[in-house]
């Protein structure tokens, strides 16, 4: 098996530990392992969407960081700014446009260094 090193700032990493001991992992790789397959699979159900669909977007990211979001101006028909009870930001959009556009826009701001959190709901 290969070994791969990931660097996790100091909250991951207790949440990490918690739902280790908390769900019985033999260890943090395993968590890890599990977290990736996951992960890919959440991808293929996504890369499976089609058509044109209404969606609701929310973004969790680092406060004073900002959220790149200008491209996909066209898919946002109204959004909402708030902070979260760690003073982080929470942006809530309401979409329209094709899927895979969402998707699109989804897949961008995960890969943002800035942005927790990204769910949406088709």
């Amino acid at each position: 098996m290969t070994v791969v090193s990931i660097s996790l700032n100091e909250t991951l990493l207790e949440k990490l530990e918690e739902i280790e001991e908390e769900q019985g992992f033999s260890g943090r790789s395993e968590v890890m392992r599990t977290a990736i397959r996951n992960f890919i699979d959440d991808r293929k159900e996504l890369d499976e969407l089609e058509g044109e669909a209404s969606a609701v977007m929310t973004v969790n990211y680092e406060h004073d960081t900002g959220l790149d979001t200008h491209r996909f101006q066209d898919l946002i028909k109204s959004q909402l700014h708030s902070h979260d009870m760690e003073g982080d930001c929470l942006q809530v959009f309401i979409l329209e446009g094709s899927l895979e556009d969402i998707v699109d826009m989804k897949q961008s701001l995960e890969a943002e260094r800035n942005v927790t959190d990204v769910d949406i709901s088709v």
